[in-house]
């Protein structure tokens, strides 16, 4: 069982379902409430192969009965003797009675989220992205493979120079650190200041080829924020100290969030830092010839498709879109990927690039991996039906939610005065708010669902593994197979595995998350015995661990107050 002494029960079922060659015809399921099953079957055939391979699993120690029923299902009931040797292992709070160390061992991986532009703190837009890199990578390593993490920031371009003009237009010279204010809230509010204003009286715009999925990038304005970018690129002392001045107090306050949600990205991949890579990259591929170079100077790749005919990945000014810094930076950190499996976390509007521009990093390849060498794209996160963006002023912050959550009635209560346990609650639930939902699907977030442990495997599991926790249940184990909400709640932790095994094939949280979700709230539902919350410590540990979410046991909730304020009087300054 994943390191235990026996193996996991249903690992030893899809065993005998294999070697009777019923793997791929024979459909496992558990029930989601208790009953006289533990595990049906269906698709076992009548006939001799079907009765060999119901001997074959009555033959198995951890089962006790195997019977066929009406509808073509097979009925499995566990052995009294498994449900006490798995229910003393999780009572006791034995995690490798849970494990799945083993099932990616000695796989390598390398996850590319978060992606932030740094001339902006980290809204509710971005909180999908990080939930579920977050998950995947979490639940990797909790499978035992190698992962690194990476984030390509996005501090060259546009965007960065409308932060510095509207920082030289609106709060020339100051410090938000000797006010008091968070660096990336300071640079945001400069850049959306620009933004709004520029939108409102727009100098010449030239449209030549657009490309719809780098907004305001493609078009060239000829106006201040323009102007800031010629002088950066030309090397102007002054502006490059600027923009690296803003840069770096958006990249502070934006660390000082992502360790807040619990995040921790092993490599910053700065796009300033491959300027030289990213000339490089776009004249290969000029040169190759699998780009088109247009009249105007605007360089872009001709997809063939009439719904998106252009990937533009130089302006006619010379300078590099999103695009080509994508590609660029991929292409020339192959050899940190190789040899390993990769994947790239990215919202649904950069299709396109995922499409187009692994087509052309193919390419730049040639012989050797491409990378990344999968996708886990995800719909964009509304607020009250409207798309959030960081161009608004009034974007919901990241740092705002977790204070908001950390301050909400029922986390203080949940927390019980202490500060630290309260931030490590709102963690958990704005982070796995994301990772139970079909990542294809656009996402409307609003309040009273973060907090709904129906809509939010976050605050179910949390709040189950609060209600677990509770001291009145101490004691030693004490399993009950003849106890039906005991048996089915072991027999369900044997399912955790399996799905982390599906996560890391399908490089999809969702299946994981919600298997949580769900058995947290019936255990929210059902009248609590000390068995029953000994039981479930382990299994909700394992689930908030997999999910990459803040760990809840004792030793999470008798933390010292006074620490967690002081950690929070930190952040505010």
């Amino acid at each position: 069982m994943g390191g235990g002494s026996f193996e996991n029960v249903l690992d030893a079922v899809s065993g005998v379902l294999g070697r009777c060659e019923l793997d791929r015809d024979t459909r496992m399921s558990m029930p989601h409430h208790p009953g006289r099953r533990d595990v049906s079957l269906f698709g076992v055939p009548h006939g001799p192969a079907g009765d060999a391979t119901l001997v074959e699993l009555e033959a198995l120690e951890a089962l006790g009965s195997v019977s066929r029923e009406k509808g073509g299902r097979t009925s499995i009931r566990l052995s009294d003797r498994c449900l006490i040797e798995i229910g003393e292992l999780l009572e006791s709070g034995t995690k490798e009675v849970m494990g799945t160390a083993d099932l990616y061992a000695g796989r390598k991986f390398a996850v590319t989220f978060c992606d932030p532009n740094a001339n902006k703190a980290l809204h509710v837009g971005h909180l999908r992205n990080l939930a579920l890199g977050q998950a995947i990578t979490s639940i990797l390593r909790a499978s035992g493979a190698k992962v690194t993490t990476n984030s390509q920031v996005g501090d060259v371009g546009r965007s960065m120079a409308e932060a510095v003009a509207g920082y030289i237009e609106f709060a020339s010279d100051e410090d938000p650190l000797l006010r008091g204010v968070k660096g990336d809230h300071f640079v945001g509010s400069c850049y959306s200041r620009y933004v709004q204003t520029a939108s409102r009286s727009d100098a010449a715009i030239s449209e030549t080829i657009s490309d719809p999925a780098l907004s305001r990038e493609d078009l060239e304005r000829d106006d201040f924020a323009t102007e800031v970018m010629m002088r950066w690129s030309a090397g102007d002392q002054k502006t490059v100290e600027l923009w690296r001045r803003l840069r770096d107090w958006a990249l502070d306050g934006q660390a000082e969030t992502l360790a807040r949600l619990g995040v921790s990205i092993d490599n910053h991949l700065l796009e300033s830092k491959y300027l030289a890579e990213i000339q490089s990259c776009g004249d290969r591929l000029v040169e190759m010839g699998v780009v088109d170079v247009a009249a105007t100077g605007v360089t872009f790749y001709a997809t063939g498709d009439d719904s998106y005919p252009h990937l533009v990945i130089r302006r006619s000014d010379g300078h590099s879109t999103q695009h080509l810094r994508y590609m660029a930076i991929w292409d020339a950190t192959r050899s940190m990927m190789t040899p390993g499996e990769s994947l790239q976390v990215m919202g649904d509007e950069w299709l396109p690039l995922a499409k187009y521009g692994d087509l052309l990093l193919a390419m730049l390849a040639g012989d050797e991996p491409s990378h990344p060498g999968a996708h886990l794209l995800h719909g964009m996160v509304t607020v009250d039906d409207r798309v959030v963006k960081s161009s608004v002023e009034t974007a919901w912050l990241i740092d705002e939610l977790l204070d908001e959550m950390a301050a909400h009635p029922e986390i203080e209560t949940a927390a019980d005065g202490d500060a630290r346990l309260a931030d490590h609650l709102a963690a958990a639930v704005v982070m796995g708010f994301f990772c139970a939902y079909p990542p294809a699907k656009r996402m409307q977030v609003s309040r009273p669902a973060l907090l709904d442990p129906t809509a939010n495997v976050g605050w179910a599991v949390a709040s189950a593994s609060l209600k677990a926790w509770d001291e009145q249940y101490d004691g030693l184990p004490d399993p009950a197979p003849t106890d039906r909400d005991y048996r089915f709640l072991v027999a369900q932790s044997q399912v955790h595995r399996q799905l982390s095994r599906k996560v890391c094939q399908d490089l999809n949280p969702v299946h994981l998350a919600r298997f949580h979700m769900h058995l947290a709230q019936w255990f929210l539902s059902v009248e609590c015995t000390p068995r029953l919350a000994r039981a479930m410590r382990t299994i909700s540990s394992a689930g908030l661990a997999s999910l990459g979410l803040p760990a809840l046991d004792r030793s999470e909730q008798t933390a010292s107050v006074a620490t967690a304020q002081a950690r929070r009087t930190a952040h505010s300054h």
